[in-house]
């Protein structure tokens, strides 16, 4: 069964699409898979770095650029796999001009998605094909 095809009792959480400002067309997909998830932590990255600054109310100064940096690159993965970080770093900050809390915490909700296929919200989840006995 493909991960797409999973459907879960949440909401699912729709990609970010950057669009050309004059065109209206789709110029590049945001969105995590399985497989983006892993490359990022193997690459080093850690959500709960960019997590721990998306909860905090301060103005900003103890956000670490970095991790801001490496959620938007490994975002690009999985519909544009061949995208280098100097790339995304171009598009970041010279066509988006940053990015919006709003941003970022839609980031983290799609960076978190494929994490809810390995958790059973039910006790019986459905179609199944063994049972569980603890």
């Amino acid at each position: 069964m493909a991960e797409e095809n999973i459907v879960k009792n949440e909401e699912v959480v729709k990609p970010i699409i950057l669009k050309d400002k004059d065109t209206g067309e789709p110029k590049y997909v945001l969105e995590f898979d399985r497989a983006t998830v892993k490359a990022a932590e193997r690459a080093g990255f850690k959500i709960d770095t960019v997590v721990d600054m998306s909860e905090n109310d301060d103005s900003g100064l103890k956000m670490a650029i970095e991790p801001l940096e490496d959620l938007f690159f490994h975002s690009f993965k999985k519909h544009q796999p061949f995208m280098n970080k100097n790339a995304t770093n171009k598009i970041l900050y010279e066509d988006l001009c940053g990015m919006s809390t709003a941003m970022i915490a839609r980031l983290v909700q799609l960076y978190m998605q494929p994490f809810e296929t390995l958790i059973q919200t039910d006790d019986t989840p459905k179609n199944a094909t063994l049972a569980i006995e603890l």
